[in-house]
Order: structure tokens, then C-alpha cells, then sequence
């Protein structure tokens, strides 16, 4: 059994949600229809609290991926959804890898401890790596835009 530090406790209002709320893929369900079940208005924190977990609790022990729809409320993503949506999420953690790799390497060096220059040169080496490694995957797995004409020797229909 888990030790329980403060706020207030999740797993019942993520049962309840689970009970009454039946998702299956392509499924969408309001604000309104949350907010009747939990009793919970979506615009106060808990009500986000309550449905983060229901989210991760729905994608771990079900295998379906719901995201929030802003102002909506969520979807149950189909499949070729979530390879898309996950694609996404992978590009933007790469670019924001190499932003902060861009600005470390601004950090005037004799303005560090020796130690945290050490960490990092070291960090700098590895981050380059990761993210050179992963945008080139992001190539090979991001199929070419659509072109505007089509190549030579090809006729249009």
C-alpha cells in the first residue's frame, strides 16, 4: 500500500468517469457531460486533475489515448490518429532539444564552476547526438510534401 501525502484522492472520481463514460475509439465527450458526472466544473483545477488521470489510466489499462479538444472537451483518438499525434509530440520534443542545446552553448564558459563545465561539454556532446539522431529519423519517417507539379515525363491525368 502506497503512502498518501495530502490533497484529495483521485480514484474515485476516475472510476466513476470509467463506469459512465464507456470510450471507445472515435468517441467524443464533452465538458458538460464530464462536468454532470464528476460534479466538477471544468474550470477549476481539479476538474484537469481528475481527467489527467483518467487519460493515463484510460491509455495504460485500456490502450486508448483520449486527448483534451480545448475549450470542448476529449476525443478517444483512432489509431492512424494517435501514430499522428505521437509523431508530433516526438518532432516538437526534438526541436525543443535543440533549442535549449543552442542556447547552452551561449553559457560563457569562464562564468561556470569547473564542474558544471565538465557537465556541460558533456551534455553539449550527448545532446548532439540525440537530436542530430533524431531529426534524421524524423526525415526518414515523415513521408515528402505533396508536390505542386508533378516530376518530368509524368503526364496529369
Amino acid at each position: 500500500m502506497r503512502m498518501y501525502f495530502g490533497g484529495m484522492p483521485t480514484n474515485m472520481d476516475v472510476k466513476r468517469l470509467r463506469e459512465e463514460l464507456v470510450m471507445t475509439e472515435g468517441d467524443e465527450v464533452t465538458h458538460e457531460q464530464v462536468e454532470k458526472i464528476l460534479g466538477v466544473k471544468h474550470t477549476v483545477t481539479r476538474f484537469r486533475t481528475i481527467t489527467d488521470k483518467w487519460r493515463r489510466v484510460m491509455l495504460i489499462d485500456e490502450g486508448l489515448e483520449i486527448v483534451a479538444l480545448p475549450g470542448l472537451g476529449f476525443r478517444c483518438l483512432l489509431p492512424d490518429e494517435r501514430v499522428s499525434y505521437n509523431f508530433k509530440g516526438f518532432k516538437q520534443g526534438t526541436r525543443k532539444q535543440g533549442r535549449h542545446l543552442r542556447r547552452a552553448a551561449l553559457i560563457p564558459r569562464n562564468r561556470v564552476s569547473e564542474k558544471e563545465a565538465v557537465k556541460l561539454d558533456h551534455f553539449q556532446r550527448l545532446g548532439a547526438l540525440l537530436v542530430g539522431q533524431a531529426h534524421s529519423m524524423v526525415r526518414q519517417i515523415e513521408p515528402p510534401p505533396p508536390r505542386e507539379t508533378p516530376p518530368d515525363g509524368v503526364t496529369p491525368r
